[in-house]
């Protein structure tokens, strides 16, 4: 399965350039202010907000979530090119086969990491009404390179500098998918069969696949020159996308293959990597480029599901709340519905929560109702009795959302979730795994609490039992931006403790630009296995 690993931007108003930066179980923003450290963040909820939605462009710059505001409100200012892009990594423990073949595995072949799938869109502002669009797309599938240029009249695609052209009478068009484009090759309709209508309409039809007469072509040079092309189809669709290394390793533990394709593999494993498997391993990326978006897709779109996201100003706590029959699936971003929510929860998850609250902050959390009416309360140890949000310190209300989309978001078994039509949906991150992105969690608390939230981070993002596999995944990841010192050094300390794995964690700081261009550059801190930040500004939270 692909997984989302890596993510960075270019041109996103003081971002330059972040290259790729890696999705770790912990990743702390520090910066000082309008340095970029929220507009870095806000790209996983826009990413969400606009994978929710049925649109035209790759991403919807303002929506339930975040506000970037317009194309040319969100260009960086500094950029030399009037072009955002988007910067993806994907990576794979298992070769990609495509639709015909999914789950197969055709020889026993080590599982191990198979490398990066790095993927880039170029978006620009059409000029007649200001409407993003998709100009480019460019894609590094196991060193493969495809560029693909896309526009309403005509799109190529590009392979290791190879156009790869479509049969004749056929057409590429894109159309908008979760956020990477899907592609789908059309068929010209003839005159005699549509008499009434434009002769330039296109219809889908069932014809040979683009690439497959470059797979054709690239398989003939290891079988018998007699071979029937269905035959040579065959091979291809069941061979996977995979390094030259490994995909030599299923050519030559292909099973059922021709006699003259099993020689011709063992005398390559001999001898190494060679021309014609290149020419087939670039053969089976044009083949299989469709499929590989449509998975690139999906992937984006379970990972996107996965992402909570909470805004730095949350909402107070009002006295009452009035009472709504509505199924609520997760927390507003800043919090406004956060009684209702738990309303939501049925008295199992309650009492989990809470006894979670309990031993994390002290705490625990009421929904009374009375007429019309709810009310939020919370009950600390300190106190027998439970108190109305309203009447208790403003960090409560701050504090409360977060604690709860981390419980939320790092739940062994799913909280239940309910669609639009009621029915019971299953949590993606079971699949693809959940990411929290949280803007000043130590917003009006004490620093003794703004040092506990370390602790709850490191909690969060421990390793769940291992699968049948034996496998360990991440609870949660968790990006948060902050000016608390307290809280980075508790970091460090939990590090010297044992407690938290320095591998886990990786400190962003947000920096002026070195250069004359006056943009953001990130610079990546990381603790040693003493908890000691390495690569850290001196004087960075001096005053």
């Amino acid at each position: 399965m692909l997984r989302l690993t890596a993510y960075g931007v270019r041109n996103l108003r003081s971002l330059e350039d972040t290259g790729l930066i890696p999705l770790k179980p912990l990743t702390v923003l520090v910066g000082k202010n309008s340095a970029g450290k929220s507009s870095f963040a806000r790209i996983l909820p826009l990413l969400k907000q606009s994978a929710e939605r049925r649109k035209q462009a790759p991403l919807l710059w303002f929506g339930r979530l975040v506000d970037f505001g317009s194309f040319d409100e969100a260009l960086s200012s500094f950029a030399n090119e009037p072009e955002i892009e988007l910067l993806l990594r994907f990576s794979s423990s298992t070769p990609f086969y495509g639709a015909r073949m999914r789950g197969a595995r055709e020889a026993s072949i080590s599982q191990d990491e198979l490398g990066p799938i790095d993927v880039r869109l170029t978006l620009v502002s059409d000029g007649d009404d200001s409407r993003t669009v998709l100009r480019a797309l460019h894609l590094n599938v196991f060193g493969v390179k495809v560029d693909i240029q896309i526009s309403s009249r005509e799109s190529t695609i590009v392979v290791d500098g190879v156009p790869a052209t479509p049969l004749q009478d056929t057409r590429l068009i894109f159309t908008q998918g979760a956020i990477l484009p899907q592609m789908n090759l059309f068929i010209r309709e003839s005159a005699g069969t549509a008499p009434v209508r434009d002769s330039t309409l296109f219809q889908p039809q069932r014809r040979l696949k683009l690439g497959q007469r470059e797979a054709r072509i690239a398989v003939s040079e290891f079988v018998h020159g007699n071979t029937l092309d269905e035959r040579k189809d065959e091979i291809a669709f069941r061979l996977p996308l995979a390094p030259l290394d490994k995909l030599l390793q299923h050519c030559s533990g292909l099973r059922s293959a021709p006699d003259t394709w099993s020689t011709s593999m063992h005398l390559l494993s001999l001898k190494g990597v060679s021309q014609p498997l290149k020419k087939l391993q670039r053969a089976l990326t044009i083949l299989k480029l469709d499929e590989l978006l449509s998975e690139l897709d999906e992937s984006m779109l379970g990972f996107c599901n996965g992402v909570s996201y909470l805004e730095p100003l949350r909402a107070t706590a009002q006295r009452y709340y009035r009472r709504e029959e509505v199924s609520i699936e997760e927390l507003d971003p800043k919090g406004l519905n956060t009684t209702f929510f738990l309303q939501g929860l049925t008295q199992r998850e309650r009492d989990s929560l809470n006894e979670w609250l309990s031993s994390t902050f002290g705490f625990k959390l009421l929904v009374k109702t009375a007429g019309g009416h709810s009310s939020l309360n919370i009950e600390t140890e300190a106190g027998n009795e439970s108190r109305n949000m309203a009447d208790v310190g403003l960090g409560y209300s701050q504090l409360v959302p977060v604690a709860i989309q981390l419980w939320v978001a790092s739940r062994k078994h799913d909280i239940r979730v309910i669609n639009q039509r009621n029915r019971a949906i299953i949590n993606s991150r079971v699949k693809y795994g959940g990411i929290v992105v949280i803007e000043q969690p130590e917003l009006h608390l004490h620093p003794a609490y703004q040092a506990k939230l370390a602790d709850v981070f490191a909690s969060c993002i421990a390793p769940t039992e291992p699968d049948e596999g034996g496998r360990h995944g991440q609870n949660v990841k968790i990006m948060a931006e902050t000016h608390s010192p307290n809280l980075i050094n508790r970091l460090g300390e939990l590090i010297d403790e044992g407690l938290l794995s320095a591998e886990d964690v990786q400190v962003l700081v947000f920096e002026p630009s070195r250069e004359t261009s006056g943009g953001t550059r990130i610079e990546v801190a990381s603790f040693d296995e003493h908890g000691v930040l390495q690569n850290w500004p001196i004087g960075f939270f001096d005053y």
